[in-house]
């Protein structure tokens, strides 16, 4: 997003985001000023290291904060935790108390009050309203670059108005991650926490006035940490893990459920159910797995009474095993069949299917039977994931249903053909193999198992698979685009980008998903208009409206990445709904949908920098409403409007700004955005597959097919970019030197002119 003169200014004064704390009694000024040593001694138990796992499970930053109850609340920077993302707490003693709920929040103050699962705290004094006053000496508490429990000595240099709120100014040296840390006096008590680091000079910072997070805890606005986390979470509608395993991670991102440490049964056992209902016997319950470690074991739960009764199939050491578990311990498992496979892929994804008769039990592992049991203990009980030991498996594509197909092994004659390309010391003929294979209309799972039978060729097949599966995805978003934009299934194309960078997703389950929620969304429709009245009325749509907001904004968390605004994550759709967060464009398409799905015209807006959308009410004469999705939903103005094109380019805003958004429009800023992340992290093909999923379906787009002749050029394609450059000639658009281009062509190595 481009910022203003004025904000990009503002952006070069103050680099980095701190923090802010709680208030407390004031207390009288002792006649002699402690020590510096002395002051440590006496805070250092409250305060408090504040870390934040990433989208990828990984930790991504640290920053300060401080305890400001003895019952476990400590207070810290927002951008510090994030907004729906995984939150630890370190204490002094080293301990980590798990973070139960975020008690108060307030996004403008930046700041943010946490519950930890922990009494007998020792808090910080606050000090009173006015103390920070000029000349003041002060000493700032935190974590900078990551050294814990620091103090940096300074002053109070002034008092200034930094974006509408009042803030303390104080020359003390400030680092990365004293963000939350307290600004405190030499008595110990807080003034103010840290919130803006100034970039002219090292020895600047800001801090918010303490008697703000009191005003924060007398109207606390407390949301549980299992509505609060969104980032990873499992569906809490489709997945249930026993309280006793909270030792055990289970998270899904994109798709595939992990799983790390160790449940609190005997071996490990960690067992996570889902919550379809199963049919009717017969039927099939499947999974891909892949374990890290092969000594630790993995697989399908089914049978089971939601305790320590099921049956588990799995492999195990290099085995597959079917066992009924009768009890808790090890004494109460029957190991009911335990073979070898040949089939079984290591540190690869496996398949495994059990099918569920009334007479006997049948295991399958990618597509071939390895194990029939008759035994017939139960037949009732929950289906699910299990875990045993401490490898940390990955899941995909679980299913319950009266009959699954099973993938098998290719084709004899895919196999064939790859086989002969394949033969001989030489390198496979990629373009050749590749021409061969799409006649074929071969998938491109089939290459990809190919690819591991091939370990030699693995580079090359791989590669194929990711041409096919790059050139399957673009087929399909060409076919979509043929249609009138009105047809345009913008769901299914926004999920084709994210299908593009991850072709194990499944595009159906996220459909689905909304779908979901469009059936949820409804049945609060069906009670609030119950609410009404008993005479017929029905909900206006700036009601419906209204209500869309609140169930997608407020019960179910999804708002805008602020903290995190360049990862990927946030352009793909699936991983936005996973994590309930996402651009103003991506939250964009899912309010469209939603809104569709009950009944509400809503259309997408391109603002020049910042994405929003518009409610077209049906009834004619009806006034149209903006509505900024990033941040929260919130109904707007055309002079808000302008006010966020002003502060995201520095633009007036044009009428033409305001036009309606096509649904092809749409997908381009989806992918542009994505092609700006990749350049901008120097990932060349994912930069390219983008690129082409573009121009698949805007090929007029000049500065995209510049771009693309650049990246191919640098990556080694002379032949590839001089196509670019030949149509770019050819077509002379406005704003490109056709001159230069014919002399970058005419110096391009390979086919002679």
């Amino acid at each position: 997003m481009k910022m203003s003169p004025r904000h990009r200014s503002l952006y070069h004064l103050l680099v980095i985001w701190l923090i802010a704390p709680f208030i407390v009694t004031a207390q009288d000024i002792p006649a002699e000023t402690p020590s510096i040593e002395a002051i440590m001694n006496q805070v250092r138990p409250s305060l408090v290291t504040v870390l934040q796992d990433g989208r990828d499970g990984v930790e991504r930053g640290i920053g300060s904060g401080f305890v400001v109850s003895e019952d476990g609340l400590i207070a810290t920077n927002l951008h510090v935790t994030g907004e729906g993302r995984p939150i630890r707490v370190r204490l002094t003693d080293g301990s980590e108390p798990k973070v139960v709920a975020v008690h108060a929040w307030d996004r403008k103050l930046d700041l943010v009050v946490l519950r930890v699962d922990r009494g007998g705290l020792q808090p910080l004094a606050f000090a009173p309203t006015g103390a920070a006053r000029q000349g003041v000496e002060t000493l700032a508490l935190g974590n900078p670059q990551g050294l814990e429990f620091s103090v940096t000595q300074g002053v109070v240099s002034g008092l200034r108005d930094v974006n509408g709120i009042e803030m303390i100014q104080a020359a003390v040296p400030i680092e990365r991650g004293n963000s939350g840390g307290p600004l405190i006096d030499r008595m110990g008590r807080v003034l103010g926490v840290i919130t803006l680091k100034a970039a002219l000079t090292e020895n600047l910072g800001f801090a918010v006035p303490v008697e703000n997070v009191g005003k924060l805890l007398e109207k606390p606005n407390t949301v549980p940490m299992i509505y609060w986390q969104r980032i990873g979470r499992l569906n809490p509608r489709l997945w249930s893990v026993p309280e006793a395993d909270e030792g055990v991670s289970w998270r899904q991102r994109a798709g595939v459920i992990s799983a790390q440490g160790a449940g609190a049964g005997f071996g490990g056992r960690a067992l996570c159910f889902s919550k379809v209902d199963a049919p009717d016997l017969p039927y099939d319950i499947s999974v891909e797995v892949k374990l890290d470690d092969e000594s630790g074991a993995a697989g399908i739960m089914f049978g089971s009474d939601g305790a320590d009764r099921h049956y588990g199939f799995y492999p195990t050491s290099g085995q597959l095993r079917l066992t009924r578990f009768d009890g808790p311990t090890v004494y109460s498992w029957n190991i009911l069949e335990q073979t070898t496979s040949t089939y079984y892929r290591a540190g690869d994804w496996n398949h495994l299917r059990v099918r569920l008769e009334v007479d006997g039990i049948r295991c399958y592992l990618n597509g071939h039977l390895v194990i029939e049991s008759n035994d017939q203990a139960w037949r009732t009980g929950s289906a699910g994931l299990c875990k045993f030991r401490e490898t940390q498996p990955l899941y995909r594509r679980f299913e319950v249903a009266p009959d699954l197909e099973t993938p098998g092994d290719p084709q004899p004659k895919i196999k064939a053909v790859i086989q002969q390309f394949a033969s001989g010391g030489n390198r496979i003929n990629i373009e050749a193999l590749f021409n061969k294979l799409t006649d074929l209309k071969v998938e491109s799972s089939v290459v990809t198992a190919a690819a591991s039978e091939l370990r030699k060729r693995a580079d090359e097949m791989e590669e194929i698979a990711l041409r096919l599966h790059h050139d399957s995805v673009s087929q399909s978003m060409m076919e979509l685009f043929a249609r009138d934009d009105a047809d345009v299934d913008l769901l299914q194309a926004a999920l084709l980008v994210s299908y593009l960078d991850n072709p194990s997703l499944i595009v159906s389950d996220y459909v689905a998903e909304l779908d979901r929620m469009a059936v949820e969304l409804e049945e609060n429709l069906e009670v609030a208009t119950l609410s009404v009245g008993s005479n017929g009325s029905e909900l206006t749509e700036r009601q419906k409206l209204e209500l869309l907001g609140l169930y997608l904004f407020e019960q179910n968390g999804f708002h805008g990445s602020r903290s995190d605004y360049r990862n990927k994550s946030n352009s793909y759709l699936n991983e936005v709904l996973d994590d309930r967060e996402g651009l103003p464009i991506s939250l964009g398409i899912v309010y469209m949908e939603l809104g569709r799905r009950i009944g509400l015209k809503i259309e997408g807006v391109p603002l020049p920098g910042h994405f929003i959308v518009r409610h077209q009410p049906a009834r004619p004469g009806a006034l149209a409403q903006l509505v900024d999705v990033f941040d929260g939903g919130k109904l707007i103005t055309e002079e808000q409007a302008a006010e966020l094109v002003m502060e995201s380019t520095g633009l007036t805003l044009a009428p033409e700004h305001l036009e309606r958004a096509s649904n092809r429009e749409i997908i381009v800023r989806v992918l542009r955005n994505l092609i700006g992340v990749a350049i901008e992290k120097q990932e060349v093909g994912e930069a390219l597959s983008n690129l082409n999923l573009l121009l698949a379906i805007a090929p007029e787009e000049p500065q995209e097919r510049l771009s693309r002749a650049i990246l191919h050029f640098q990556s080694g394609r002379p032949e590839s970019a001089r196509e670019d450059i030949d149509w770019l000639i050819e077509n002379e658009p406005v704003g490109i030197d056709v001159d230069r281009l014919r002399e970058w062509r005419a110096s391009l190595p390979g086919r002679p002119e």
